[in-house]
């Protein structure tokens, strides 16, 4: 023992160095959920040597995981350390999957295998070596109890029900894990299972557990005997190892870790009990308790080690009906412990051959005493016991006290059914309504619980409500089986006989009260609360923890479901999907699991041909299997894989669906139930991978029933077929499975003839192809029976288990090959949509899933289009940032415009790198488009669609050249509009020269401004003057001379005819010296004109005078000369050229004096009349220039931070609507558009919807705009950027030491905000004393002012709805010329290439529209997608068939139906409230009763409609208006 005592020390060395030699391999098992939800127990150190330091808690959502089949382990015998923990794996899986006889004994020690020990090649520790090695004692026991007490408590019971199957012992009080001193008491894992025993005469006994009556022999012993008291006990038993015991295999290399005060307990019936005890002794008790209609049953519990040394188990047991059998004779010390009163001592000589005989004798006075009863809330533990966890709670007892008060229970199921059919009008009271139902009250309140109480609470209660049902429907079953047992004289009376079994169905039906009933319930809950949205009762409860329950309990049911649980797909007595419900619940798993890939799995059978089994066998579901309790509907389950298996088959979850067991006996010949048989297994393989289709027996008359179903729904499947076949046959005999193989073959052939026969032969020839290679495929799976026998107390048969492995493999390898892989959120949305064409049959599956497709790729596209939109949007304001700061250092080192505008314009150009991610490696936004690319790309992979692939692209590539072109325009002219303003910077400028002439000499401001108006009016010409002659000095410096700049000044223009312009080249140039060649007249007068022209062109461009139009007119005037150059074939002198240049800028001078431009700054003074009054008002406060300069820096710093403010705020609104769920893309904001007009109509107020349908773009466009600008909480983030933009900049004030600093931070801070044109630049350097007075004057305007910019005005913020991100959300607006539907694609699809180019929406009633019939002119009721192509329709003074409209007049919308149907609903619900108003409005007749009728336009579910669209807002992963009236022809 010397490894266990170094190990369990912490000898970390040892322990790593056997560790790493002795340990087995142990399965990989790697969790596909976060680590953060992979709890661990923590392990005592005893136990390291087997288990290691941790081992993980087996949880519901881990059990249920599915992973490839684990080979044997076949250990070593030296194979010492973590050995339990190296097959606890396998063992579990084994469990799983129904084989519990690797539980017994001497299966479990095959586990093994015997070598020799291996010695340690080093010398140094060779001896210590032997000392450690030992041999591999691994025990069945620690294995059993470390299986128990390392899972969940629900998933113990789980483990246990399915082991409880086999005649073996098992742990009632083991070790704890985390504390070896202490043991766990597991006597709640077995309370309630099923235990069986079989009377002499076939009847069964069924005991349930510690609930009914039950007697407990419990044998102890003290110190130690010669012969083992586990021993003896086994010699009595049908097993020799049914307890723990020193003969059990390899017991001789030591006893298990954790037997010393374990208790082991066993059932004794006849599967436990060797012949002589159960003939001696039990057989004629059992007869004797049956006959008395008693269920009690006897249990033998073995204390192993000595009772001494256990005192708290022995008081434990005490308390239990127990009677003590002491294999020992020392009375004294144990009487003092438990007392006499029932208690048998038995003297253990090994020369006694007699005591079997004499333990059998004492068994007997066990069944005569009468023992006390027992009470497990009132038991006592001592210190070193503690209780395991149960599965009751608080919550579920006092629901299920409710309930078992209740005299009859079936009361409680209709009314819960009555509420799908409750007919709800506003000011509905639910929480009235819920107070009058306790148990959906409590209910609610359990599914709220934490995750690990919810699952065990409903798992005590399902417990509860199958038993309480099952006791309700004994007698009815009782009836039932008589019948089904009738003799031949009563089967002549078949008929009468069939209507009363189906009666007797109908009373089982009523009466069976399951949970899923409570949950249904609760779906119903969640629908009423979300149709009522505006219910003020509704609004006022927020607070109310019922409310908070029932909108939550999606969110709670999904994380049952991701922990195995299954869900109602289908309500088995309504045949409806609760369609809210499901989505909101599906939506939360989608939240949970985003990018979640699934293989679905369906199985189909028979009722009771076991295919609820097969499931729980296979993938240890818990459907139900009870007798005469059958899966009804459609039940679906979540079954996640570990990682391995995963990446191995490219899938993340299988969904198994279990159906309801097609035709069965009590409703053969019911019309409607062969109709809903048929809806089920179409439904079931329509949504499916993968179907199994489940059949019993073997006869031609077994097989037909449900091939001829099955086959007929396959050949018409507008789906690839993909389905394995299960047969089970009654024999166990392997030898006959190739004639079972042969003959199975030569009816499903013989079956498919027929119903190829009887079907339209040009349908299904693919799938028909699929079924006659079913042999080939090998296909066929032939299953042995579960048990070998036919008694219901049997375990599973080894066979069944075998063949369970080989469907398990041919599951895993059929995914594997399969080229359809679906994700979970593209699988759900459209489950309500395929129900509905199932119900409708008027619908293509394929249709749907097209129509799908087309929308997904649409929202795609937009989505990507958005982020593209985003990344340029980025870019954009980053170059906007860098063009202000180019503009404003360049103005201030006098750079030329044309400069300004090259470096602008290089930045401009780098939006040609947008959204490069090579190039843009730092850019969110970009990455986010590249991702977002490569997602599309992906998903049009997975389309296996070259054409569409290419156009998808090519659309993608020239909205990326749309926007990079859209935005360099917006660049270009942002930067022309910086540019246009700050030309006026030197008119600021000199108007401020002109002020400070009459500051000093008036006093009121409007005196002073009407005297500065009049003084600039004056100096206009001297301003323009002086900024032309600043601009020619600068453009002409190098090209004029003195004499021409002198006659420039002069005002003197050129006679351009009396100037030598001709310049003679070559080696006669010389004779330019005493040569004059001037231009010909005509050349003169041409060369004048255009200068004239050039000259007038220029001044139209701009409003105000502007200097740079002399760089302007300098270029166009050498373009000029160049022509004429050209023209003539000659080369002008520099002399001619200065002077031409000269004569244009004379001339416009002139033109600019004489025309209407030549208040130039007069206009530029009155644009900014508010603002310079402020200016001149500032002026006449201080009186010093540095101190007014100082406020006016001060103010517009003020208004800087204003606009910072004012853009935070925009920005923050935009995004706010943007978040909005409803704005997610068009198609929720039309959801949520209807949903309101629904609302307005419910509430009794018709004009807006009526409105709406006579003008939808206009209505939808309007509404939308209102409802976007009224979204946001208005000023918060105003104030917010205003009140830290405002400290930033105080304190950065502050902190300047010199004039210096504070023009830097000012200008710097200018260039951040676009619209406000400022420059601090005092060109006089600041002594002290004048920086101390113009830092203060800024300090004091910044907070003297403050409060007066700190409150926003709505006025000069811009509405969302003009943002482009928020306008293209509404996406197109364009109505269907027939219905009035809006398009549902994103804005500007219709430039699109491909498919997506097409208008698509969901399409409503044509009367919606005005189209109605002729000649009734009635309004139609009928949607574009079910008009016929051969109905007439008149329109545009044309008379086509439907068909021929559509390609010709209508090709650029699409007709399918759409995968929304409750889209569908409420326009049909539209059109039933408004068709009469709409009548008057289109001056046409109303729908009439039958159309209405025929088109499902009658009796609409309001609410059970708005909450499903209000759940589909939750669930969310476009021309010209035509006016003609619409009419269609009756006639077809």
């Amino acid at each position: 023992m010397l490894f266990m005592k170094s190990a369990a020390g912490g000898n970390s060395e040892a322990r790593e160095m056997l560790k790493s030699k002795f340990q087995p391999p142990i399965p990989s098992q790697v969790s596909p959920f976060p680590p953060g939800e992979n709890e661990v127990l923590k392990l005592d150190k005893k136990w390291y040597s087997i288990l290691d330091e941790e081992l993980p808690l087996i949880e519901p959502k881990h059990y249920f995981m599915l992973s490839e089949i684990i080979s044997q382990p076949n250990l070593l015998s030296n194979e010492i350390h973590m050995n339990v923990a190296a097959v606890l794996p396998y063992i579990r899986q084994k469990i799983k999957m129904r084989d519990v006889d690797i539980l017994k004994t001497e299966k479990f020690a095959n586990l093994v295998i015997d070598q020799k020990d291996e010695e340690s090649s080093d010398d140094e520790s060779k001896d210590e070596n032997k000392k450690l090695i030992k041999r591999n004692r691994l025990s069945r026991f620690d294995c059993i109890a470390t299986l128990l007490a390392s899972a969940e408590c629900s998933v113990a019971k789980d483990i246990f029900r399915t082991v409880s199957q086999l005649p073996i012992a098992f742990p009632l009080l083991i070790p704890d894990l985390d504390n070896a001193e202490k043991f766990k008491v597991m006597l709640p894992l077995f309370i309630g299972t099923t235990i069986k025993c079989c009377t002499i005469n076939g009847s069964i006994i069924e005991n349930h557990l510690f609930e009914d009556s039950f007697k407990l022999i419990v044998a102890i012993r003290i110190g130690r005997n010669s012969q083992g008291k586990s021993t003896i006990l086994n010699q009595l038993m049908a097993s020799e190892n049914m307890f723990t015991s020193h003969s059990e295999p390899r017991a001789k290399y030591g006893i298990p870790h954790m037997i010393d005060g374990s208790v082991e307990f066993v059932w004794l019936t006849e599967e436990t009990c060797g012949d002589d005890l159960w003939i001696d002794v039990f057989k004629n008790y059992y007869e004797q308790k049956y006959e008395q209609e008693r269920k009690e049953i006897i249990l033998l519990a073995n204390l192993h080690g000595d009772a001494l040394h256990y005192q708290d188990q022995l008081e434990f047991l005490k308390q239990l009906p127990s009677y003590f059998l002491v294999f020992s004779q020392q009375k004294d010390e144990l009487k003092q412990l438990i007392g006499s009163k029932n208690v048998k001592y038995i003297d253990v000589n090994p020369k006694d051959n007699a005591i079997k005989e004499k333990v059998c004798e004492n068994f007997k006075v066990v069944l005569d005493s009468k023992l006390d009863g027992v009470s497990f809330n009132k038991f006592e533990m001592g210190e070193t016991l503690q209780i395991t966890e149960n599965i009751e709670c608080e919550e579920s007892e006092k629901l299920i006290k409710i309930i078992k008060d209740k005299t009859c229970r079936r009361k409680i199921k209709s009314e819960i059914m009555q509420l799908q059919n409750q007919h709800l009008k506003e000011g509905f009271d639910f929480l009235k309504l819920l107070q009058s139902k306790p148990e959906l009250k409590l209910f609610s309140s359990i599914i709220a619980l934490p995750i690990r109480k919810r699952i065990r609470a409903l798992a005590r209660l399902e417990r509860e409500l199958s038993s309480l049902s099952a006791v309700e429907t004994q007698n009815v079953i009782s009836k039932m089986n008589q019948l089904n047992n009738t003799s031949l004289m009563n089967w002549l009376k078949k008929n009468n006989i069939s209507e009363e079994v189906t009666k007797l169905w109908e009373e089982v039906d009523s009466t069976n009260l399951g949970i899923e009933h409570f949950f249904r319930g609760l779906g119903y809950m969640y629908n009423m609360y979300k149709s009522f949205i505006s219910n003020p009762k509704i609004i006022d409860s927020d607070n109310d923890p019922i409310k908070k329950n029932i909108l939550r309990s999606p969110e709670y049911y999904a994380d049952l479901l991701i922990n195995g649980y299954t869900i109602e797909l289908l309500d088995g007595d309504s045949t409806t999907i609760s369609e809210a419900w499901f989505l909101a619940v599906c939506n939360y798993i989608n939240k949970r699991f985003p990018d979640l890939k699934i293989f679905v799995i369906s199985i189909l059978g028979l009722q009771s041909s076991g295919k609820s089994t097969l499931l729980n066998a296979l993938f240890a579901c818990k459907f139900a299997v009870s007798a005469k309790r059958c899966t009804r509907g459609l039940l679906m389950q979540f079954l996640f894989l570990e990682k391995e298996l995963s990446d191995k088959l490219g899938v993340d979850a299988f969904i198994l669906i279990d159906s309801e067991g097609l035709c069965a006996p009590e409703k053969m010949g019911d019309t409607e139930s062969e109709k809903k048989d048929r809806m089920l297994a179409n439904f079931a393989m329509q949504i499916s991978n993968l179907t199994i289709i489940n059949i019993l027996g073997k006869t031609e008359e077994e097989l037909a029933k449900i091939l001829r179903l099955t086959i007929g729904i396959m050949i018409i499947l507008d789906k690839p077929l993909n389905i394995l076949i299960v047969q089970h046959v009654t024999e166990n005999n392997k030898a006959e499975s190739k004639e079972l193989n042969q003959n199975f073959h030569v009816i499903f052939e013989k079956i498919l003839r027929n119903t190829v026969d009887a079907t339209d032969s040009k349908m299904g020839a693919r799938n028909i192809e699929y079924l006659s290679k079913i042999k080939d495929e090998n296909l066929l799976k032939i299953f042995a029976p579960f048990k070998n026998d036919t008694a219901s107390y049997f375990s599973p048969s080894n066979q069944y288990h075998e063949d369970v492995v080989g469907l398990y493999e041919s599951i895993i390898n059929n995914c594997i090959n399969s080229k359809i892989k679906k994700k979970f959120s593209d699988w759900f949305p459209l489950i309500k949509s395929y129900w509905d064409a199932v119900l409708h049959e008027d619908i293509s599956f394929q249709e749907i899933k097209e129509t799908y497709d087309f929308i997904e790729l649409g929202k795609q596209i937009a989505n990507l289009k958005e982020i593209i939109d985003r990344a340029f949007l980025k870019h954009k304001e980053l170059i906007e940032d860098k063009i202000r700061t180019v503009v404003q250092e360049s103005l201030s080192e006098v750079s030329s415009v044309e400069s300004i505008k090259s470096k602008c314009g290089e930045l401009i150009k780098k939006l040609k790198d947008v959204p490069e991610i090579k190039i843009q490696e730092d850019c969110e936004e970009c990455k986010k488009v590249t991702k977002e690319r490569g997602n599309l790309n992906d998903y049009l992979d997975e389309r296996n669609d070259f054409n569409c692939k290419k156009e998808t692209n090519k659309t993608i590539s020239e909205y990326i050249t749309d926007c990079r072109e859209s935005k360099s325009n917006d660049l270009k002219n942002m930067l022309e509009s910086i540019l246009t303003r700050n030309k006026f910077f030197r008119q600021h400028e000199f108007i401020d020269r002109l002020l400070e002439i009459f500051v000093s000499t008036q006093k009121g401001i409007s005196e002073i401004w009407n005297s500065l108006r009049e003084k600039v009016l004056t100096e206009n010409k001297t301003f323009m003057n002086e900024e032309i002659n600043n601009k020619v000095e600068k453009e002409y410096e190098k090209m004029w001379t003195h004499d021409l700049f002198e006659n420039y000044k002069n005002r003197n223009i050129p006679e351009l005819s009396k100037i030598s312009a001709i310049c003679i080249t070559g080696w006669l140039g010389w004779f330019n010296f005493f040569m004059t060649k001037c231009l010909e007249p005509n050349d003169i007068a041409w060369l004048e004109k255009e200068i004239n022209r050039v000259i007038k062109q220029i001044l139209s461009k701009t409003d105000n005078f502007d200097s740079e139009i002399v760089h302007e007119l300098k270029a166009e005037t050498e373009k000029i000369l160049n022509n004429l150059s050209t023209k003539l074939n000659v080369k002008f002198n520099s002399d001619f050229e200065m002077n031409v240049h000269a004569y244009a800028i004379l001339t416009m001078l002139n033109t600019l004096e004489n025309g209407e431009k030549h208040n130039t700054l007069l206009e530029v003074l009155d644009k900014i009349e508010v603002e310079y009054k402020e200016k001149i008002q500032l002026r006449v406060e201080y009186d010093h220039v540095l101190e007014y300069k100082g406020h006016v820096t001060g103010g517009y710093l003020l208004k800087a931070i204003d606009k910072k403010a004012i853009d935070a705020e925009s920005r923050y609104r935009r995004d706010h609507v943007l978040s909005i769920p409803w704005m997610k893309n068009s198609e929720t904001i039309r959801i949520q558009y209807f949903i309101e007009l629904a609302e307005q109509i419910q509430n009794g107020e018709k004009n807006k919807a009526a409105e709406h349908f006579l003008s939808p773009k206009e209505k939808i466009e309007e509404w939308f705009k209102n409802k976007v600008n009224e979204c946001t909480n208005k000023g918060k983030k105003y104030k917010e950027t205003s009140d830290k933009q405002f400290i930033y900049v105080h304190q950065e004030i502050r902190n300047c030491k010199s004039y210096n600093d504070i023009r830097k931070f000012v200008n710097k801070y200018m260039t951040q905000v676009d619209g406000i044109d400022y420059q601090l630049n005092i060109k006089d350097d600041l002594d002290n004393e004048n920086f101390n007075m113009f830092h203060d004057a800024i300090m004091k305007e910044l907070d003297d002012k403050r409060t007066s910019h700190d409150q926003l005005k709505e006025e000069s913020l811009p509405n969302p709805s003009d943002d482009e991100l928020v306008e293209k959300r509404l996406g197109c607006t364009e109505p269907c010329f027939w219905c009035g539907a809006l398009c549902w694609g994103v804005r500007g699809h219709d430039n699109d290439y491909g498919e997506t180019k097409r208008h698509h929406t969901s399409h409503q009633p044509g009367g919606l529209k005005g189209t109605s019939y002729l000649p009734m002119n009635e309004l139609v009721a009928m949607a574009c997608h079910k008009r016929s192509n051969d109905a007439i329709m008149h329109y545009y003074e044309k008379k086509l068939s439907w068909g021929e409209a559509k390609s010709i007049d209508f090709k650029h919308w699409k007709f399918e139906p759409h995968y929304i149907t409750i889209f569908n609903e409420i326009m049909c619900w539209f059109f039933e409230m408004l068709h009469k108003d709409l009548s008057i409005s289109f001056k046409c007749n109303p729908a009439n009763k039958s159309e209405l009728e025929k088109h499902g336009c009658l009796k609409k579910d309001y609410h059970k409609i708005i909450g499903v669209l209000c759940e589909c807002l939750d669930n969310d992963k476009n021309g010209e208006v035509y006016v003609a009236k619409n009419v269609t022809d009756v006639s077809k």
